[in-house]
């Protein structure tokens, strides 16, 4: 699962106490100050999981440092995870820092999670899910990309292309349908199953029949159940 990325300009943020870690050199420069310069997780996760946080902290003052790097979680502030760091002048190393997510309220929350130098701090919200429980967007299938051969002559068979995609959060099945004319009437169906973000091209047809007056054109629709697209065909 990708990482999400939040990134933070150097020199914002800074805690109006100052830096809270130690120093271990005086060389009469600024003093050891470590900023956060990136965060990222792997939210969301399902309650039970481990959440990782990944951070890069950079010492961005002017002698060696030492600092207890926090990961502090929830509305409700409860330090999850730490790490020791000693860090020189200009220098950065990026750390892991983790916690075990519970079973969320109502199948989802979503909360902040915050690494902080004690000078710094970056937040960032994640979430919890419980799929188990059905809690995941459910699936819904969208059709786009409607192509048809018309025009047709009368007896031939018009053939109307389609690509159906999935793009809710579950696998679902559903009835594809070629719902045809101006008095509706489902033509052809095909049945689809597509996990989350699948989509399959599908081809639906129908037999047109003999044109009144020499020519008639009317519209055909690809219905998903959830989502339709419509086009006008021609024949002649």
């Amino acid at each position: 699962m990708d990482r999400r990325r939040f990134i933070t300009h150097v020199g914002a943020g800074l805690g109006a106490a100052g830096y809270g870690g130690t120093t271990v050199s005086a060389q009469g420069d600024d003093p050891a100050l470590f900023e956060v310069t990136f965060v990222g997780t792997n939210s969301p996760v399902g309650g039970g999981e481990l959440l990782e946080v990944d951070a890069t902290i950079e010492n961005v003052g002017g002698e060696t440092g030492r600092t207890d790097i926090e990961l502090v979680v929830g509305y409700s502030p409860e330090v999850e995870d730490s790490e020791m760091l000693t860090l020189g002048p200009g220098d950065s190393q990026t750390i892991t820092l983790v916690f075990r997510a519970g079973q969320p309220s109502g199948g989802r929350e979503e909360f902040p999670v915050r690494v902080d130098t004690g000078a710094h701090t970056v937040t960032e919200m994640v979430v919890v899910t419980d799929e188990q429980n059905g809690t995941a967007d459910p699936a819904l299938f969208e059709a786009t990309n409607l192509q048809t051969n018309s025009p047709v002559g009368g007896g031939e068979l018009l053939e109307v292309d389609a690509i159906i995609e999935n793009v809710g959060g579950e696998t679902g099945r559903t009835d594809i349908e070629l719902v045809v004319g101006y008095s509706p009437e489902v033509e052809d169906s095909e049945m689809l199953t597509l996990g989350p973000g699948d989509s399959r091209a599908i081809t639906l047809t129908f037999r047109a029949g003999q044109p009144s007056g020499g020519r008639e054109s009317f519209p055909v629709r690809v219905d998903t159940g959830a989502h339709t697209v419509s086009e006008m065909v021609t024949v002649t």
